[in-house]
């Protein structure tokens, strides 16, 4: 029984997923047509050197944190402390589109991906906690 309500659990935290990156998917498509924001021709660019240096520097740190987590049994500090980095590389490139090209807009995807991304991790983390 017990196993039924773990693996019920489990679908609904994918489903639940899935369904937060269809409404993600949306918003998105609606802020470009609203605000006639034209997305980059290439996956993603720096403002300036100092983000994309800083950008760097936070995704090496994130990966070392992560081969860390795996030396050490998936330490659920060091996880925690992976998922907060990628965090704030979301606010810090929203910050540095805000302030550098607020014309564009692009920071508003930016702000609707770490949203949910934020929400995906803190579910994730609440579903360790209650399986």
């Amino acid at each position: 029984m017990r196993k039924e309500i773990i693996m019920f659990i489990i679908e609904l935290a994918y489903a639940s997923v899935f369904f937060i990156l269809i409404i993600m998917f949306i918003v998105v498509k609606f802020l470009r047509k609203k605000y006639n924001i034209m997305p980059y021709p290439s996956e993603y660019q720096h403002v300036n050197v100092l983000h994309k240096r800083i950008e760097f520097i936070l995704a090496l740190v994130a990966l070392i944190l992560l081969v860390l987590s795996y030396i050490f049994e998936h330490s659920l500090t060091i996880i925690l402390l992976v998922f907060s980095l990628l965090l704030i590389t979301f606010v810090f490139r929203f910050y540095m589109q805000y302030k550098h090209e607020p014309e564009e807009k692009e920071y508003l995807i930016t702000l609707v991906q770490a949203i949910g991304f934020f929400i995906i991790t803190f579910g994730g983390i609440i579903l360790y906690f209650m399986v």
